[in-house]
């Protein structure tokens, strides 16, 4: 527990910038972890409070969700995303040249069209 500090839920509410009741709240809900020391004491990680007192949308991006990847895994993840460029690419490919037939096709269909003689 060498990071952590020693404070009152005053001092943890200034250092969030946030009410007393907040971190009494955060505190019993389980959201904010401390050890209960003797005089109202409690030893926090400052971090905590730090990333509780942020706003939603930067503290879902400051909490990883997913462990990172390895080394191999980011690899292979590269190797199969390569192989699905390469796909991609191979059928863009085939549809370009689909078109350029169809196009000609089409060019070729307007000027070979029979003219209607009039009677």
């Amino acid at each position: 527990m060498d990071d952590f500090e020693i404070l009152s839920t005053r001092e943890m509410a200034q250092q969030a910038e946030v009410d007393v009741r907040t971190v009494q709240r955060w505190i019993k809900q389980g959201k904010l972890s401390v050890e209960v020391l003797p005089h109202g004491k409690y030893r926090v990680n400052p971090l905590d409070l730090v990333e509780l007192s942020l706003p939603l949308t930067e503290r879902a991006a400051a909490t990883p969700t997913k462990r990172r990847l390895s080394y191999d895994e980011l690899y292979d993840r590269l190797i199969q995303v390569t192989c699905e460029v390469e796909e991609l690419e191979h059928r863009l490919m085939q549809a370009e040249q689909k078109i350029e037939r169809l196009e000609r096709q089409r060019a070729q269909a307007h000027t070979s069209t029979p003219t209607k003689r009039k009677k």
